[in-house]
This record gives C-alpha cells, structure tokens and sequence, in this order.
C-alpha cells in the first residue's frame, strides 16, 4: 500500500500547538502515514491566544477534524492572540 504525507503548520499571531495520532506540532510538522488511515486532529490553543479555525488543502474547516489520508495533505491551524497589543498603534 502506498503512503501519504500529512504537513500541519501554525498561522497567525496567537500561539498554540496541533495534536493527533502519530503528530504533534509546534510551528511545523509532517508525518507519513498509509494511504486510507483515518488521522484526526484537534487544535489546542495557548493561555493567551484563540483557535481560529482549519485551512485543509484550501478549504475551511472548524472544530475537530478527521481526514481520511487519500493523498498529501496540507493543514493550516490558524491562533490569534488574545493579549492587547503592546504599541496601541499596532492594530
């Protein structure tokens, strides 16, 4: 059977980190796994930021998302500060 890439990377100015089965991220990460493998993933965000939302091969997702490894995927986790900025001309 043949294999796939999964490639999570961070976005935005909030921190936090993307867990799932055999992946753990923080800015970036990939991992290979054998076609048709069901990989679910959850976006934890830090103290001081929010999750955002999903970027999957382009498309918007929200929440906890399954992908069923078909072919490489591309997953943004996009986290956005929750602190006020420190230059209240930063807006």
């Amino acid at each position: 059977m043949s294999s796939a890439t999964l490639t999570v990377i961070l976005v935005g100015n909030g921190d936090g980190e993307v867990d799932g089965e055999d992946i753990s991220c923080s800015p970036l990460c990939t991992a290979t796994y054998e076609q048709k493998t069901v990989v679910q993933l959850q976006a934890i965000p830090a103290d001081d930021s929010k999750f955002e939302g999903w970027m999957v091969n382009g498309k918007p997702h929200k929440g906890v998302i399954t992908l069923e490894q078909d072919d490489n995927i591309l997953v943004a986790a996009k986290f956005t500060s929750t602190q006020p900025p420190s230059n209240p001309l930063d807006i």
